[in-house]
């Protein structure tokens, strides 16, 4: 009987032969002085200088680390610092980093790399992402072989649109977790890729991409991720206007989900989207209203809002746009992730309205905004929106779906879902107007 890891390799084609070596990760550093700006304060000065700390001993040789900082004695300020400075949840993990400093030739890079990763998680939990992103990159340097910390990393720096930076994260922790045989993380790491992919415009990239995921989670038994995949794939069906297969993977990833898994909100949400994608406004409204209490982070919210708008604003709703465009305008301003989507959901609104002047309005802040962020789709699609504008095309009506009943049952099935979930989402998912990831 083959091992897993041989049912694998020897599946469609081989993944054995897609190996290869290791590329490297991203050059160093990244803009440091956004950690100042990122946290502020005397704590942000020691963030600051504490993921600095962590670079220059990776980049060290192991027989160059001795007195790399000067005497231990010369070091004891930083305990005092931690304890003035640190609120619990950081206090352990500066230890190890003052630790670090003063013994540098003792350090652990495993007691590093977690050290720096519990940073990363507070920084992402706090709203301080660039923070996140420097100490979930000093992670994956501090311990350059494992997969885990190089994932973290690939997508802290998505976080903050640092896409190119996230995709050499990725592309570096796809094969090492396949080398050490962590399909697991190798599965997310291939979602997140294709993530990025797909954001920089790159769909048949990314399809490729969550395509191998869902087979190597579906081959290994990790039904809830290969759902994660399938959810993925709905996004690309969904903006590239094919309805039929989008229904079939809403349908595939229902399946695979368990009953109250954290992401169902956002399946809620992007099968809504699938809808918006072909003109079906009206039946999107109710999943909207419905998920809109489970999804609050505000870098996700601007999203539902965004798509919000644009569905009543098909409908003709113009006090329920005007409410979604404040709400939008609002969150856009705490977060840039996903502002351009939003934004020009906004622009599709008011084009829909006849309202040219505010449509053009939004669609050059979310031309601006997707350039500057690297985000291709929205890019292309803000400008094509432009051109439509200048021309004085009419916006796009609300269409009335072929298989009503198909939707209202699967709208059933999905409302119900939401329901036994019975408290709001914790975040756990990605929603973009069909942008999740890993």
């Amino acid at each position: 009987m083959k091992s897993v890891r041989e049912t694998v390799e020897s599946g469609a084609g081989g993944l054995r032969a897609r190996r290869h070596a290791v590329p490297p990760g991203p050059v160093w550093p990244r803009k440091e002085e956004d950690v100042l700006r990122d946290v502020g304060g005397a704590l942000g000065l020691l963030l600051w200088q504490r993921v600095r700390d962590v670079r220059l001993w990776a980049r060290m040789l192991p027989a160059e680390r001795h007195g790399l900082w000067g005497t231990p004695a010369a070091m004891e300020h930083d305990q005092v610092a931690n304890a003035a400075l640190c609120e619990a949840g950081l206090r352990d993990a500066l230890a190890v980093l003052a630790s670090l400093v003063r013994f540098p030739d003792l350090a652990v890079a495993e007691e590093i790399e977690a050290a720096c990763l519990k940073i990363a998680a507070w920084g992402e939990a706090t709203g301080a992402s660039e923070t996140s992103a420097q100490f979930a990159e000093a992670a994956a340097a501090a311990a350059p072989e494992h997969a885990v910390a190089t994932l973290v990393a690939g997508r802290a720096c998505r976080r903050v649109g640092a896409l190119e930076r996230a995709a050499a994260w990725y592309r570096r922790a796809i094969p090492l977790a396949w080398r050490g045989r962590d399909l697991e993380t190798y599965v997310r790491a291939q979602l997140g890729y294709g993530f990025v992919l797909f954001t920089m415009g790159s769909v048949d990239q990314a399809r490729a991409h969550y395509k191998r995921a869902a087979r190597v989670a579906s081959w290994t038994g990790r039904y809830a991720v290969a759902a994660e995949a399938q959810h993925d794939l709905l996004t690309i069906a969904s903006d590239t206007g094919r309805y039929t297969d989008g229904t079939a993977h809403v349908k595939a990833a229902l399946e695979l989900y368990p009953q109250k898994h954290a992401r169902v909100p956002y399946l809620v949400h992007d099968y809504a989207y699938l809808l918006i994608c072909n003109g079906f406004f009206g039946s999107a409204v109710p999943l909207l209203d419905a998920v809109r209490h489970y999804i609050v982070q505000p870098r996700e919210q601007v999203l539902v809002m965004g798509n919000l708008a644009r569905c009543v604003a098909a409908l003709d709703d113009r006090q329920r746009f005007d409410g979604a465009v404040g709400e939008v305008v609002r969150l856009a301003a705490q977060s840039e992730e996903f502002a351009a989507v939003a934004l020009l959901r906004l622009a599709e609104g008011a084009h829909a309205l006849g309202e040219l002047a505010r449509a053009e309005g939004f669609a050059t802040h979310a031309l601006k905004v997707a350039t500057r962020l690297g985000h291709g789709t929205p890019r292309r699609r803000a400008a094509a929106l432009l051109e439509r504008i200048a021309r004085s095309e009419a916006g796009d009506a609300a269409l009335e779906p072929p298989n009503p009943g198909e939707v209202r049952e699967l709208t059933a099935v999905l409302l119900s879902r939401l329901a036994r979930i019975g408290a709001a989402g914790d975040g756990s998912g990605e929603v973009a107007g069909g942008l999740p990831g890993q």
